[in-house]
């Protein structure tokens, strides 16, 4: 039997109904080291480890769904995060060799009602965490957070492109065009642009707009300050 790294072809995209209304039972899940799964984001799989080859192929078998949650420190009871991304495989390619990558498109926040050692691994029950919004005024909380967001985001940018940075400024350009809707922005963007596992986890649990904006608006800044840094201490 041969075992060269020839993939099988990759199957093509799938479409993203929506999600059943029943309650999301007995859905698998893959615990990864200080992994987020943003809704709207897209997270690329390479899956070697049976744990996880098992996983995935569990969601392959029936709705596509996996829950991806975070394992936050290594140890023998694994502790695994009760807040976590809902996403769907869209995308998938299989080796000779048991190995698998996929795509995993973020659909919700979830809370993890029921976590258990199913025939394949880990599964649970699942309560889906909607976005709590304000008014849509333009004068609302979300609204006015939004466009500091924005207005940081984009002086970010600025700062990353005077440093020389270039493909991370069209980055971050190209996601905050990405959507008027700034809830899915911030998403993006924390996945994206916050690099410590905590700061991510808690913009994932925070399911008020507003305050998820703000958190990553004050984040952003500070990276901005970072950027800048350099250049202020050339100025003395």
């Amino acid at each position: 039997m041969s075992t060269k790294d020839t993939p099988e072809p990759a199957r093509a995209s799938h479409p993203l109904p929506s999600l059943p209304s029943a309650p999301l039972l007995e859905v698998p899940v893959l615990a990864l080291d200080g992994l987020t799964l943003f809704p709207g984001t897209l997270v690329p799989l390479h899956a070697y480890e049976p744990e996880a080859c098992r996983a995935l192929a569990e969601a392959l078998a029936d709705r596509r769904l996996i829950v991806l949650a975070a394992i936050d420190r290594p140890g023998p009871d694994r502790p695994v995060h009760t807040i976590a991304g809902l996403g769907r495989i869209v995308s998938d390619r299989r080796y000779p060799d048991g190995r698998l990558d996929a795509f995993v498109h973020g659909l919700e926040r979830v809370s993890l009602e029921r976590l258990s050692i199913g025939t394949s691994g880990l599964v649970a029950d699942l309560a889906v965490l909607p976005d709590e919004r304000t008014a849509a005024e333009p004068t609302s909380r979300d609204a006015l957070a939004g466009l500091r967001l924005v207005s940081i985001a984009t002086a970010f940018g600025q700062a990353l492109i005077a440093a020389e940075r270039t493909e991370e400024a069209e980055c971050l350009r190209s996601l905050v065009a990405s959507s008027t809707d700034l809830a899915l922005v911030s998403n993006r963007l924390a996945a994206s642009f916050v690099v410590g596992f905590e700061d991510r986890q808690a913009l994932l649990a925070e399911v008020r707009v507003a305050a998820r904006i703000d958190r990553l608006a004050a984040l952003i800044g500070s990276a901005l300050l970072a950027v800048a840094a350099p250049d202020r201490r050339r100025l003395h």
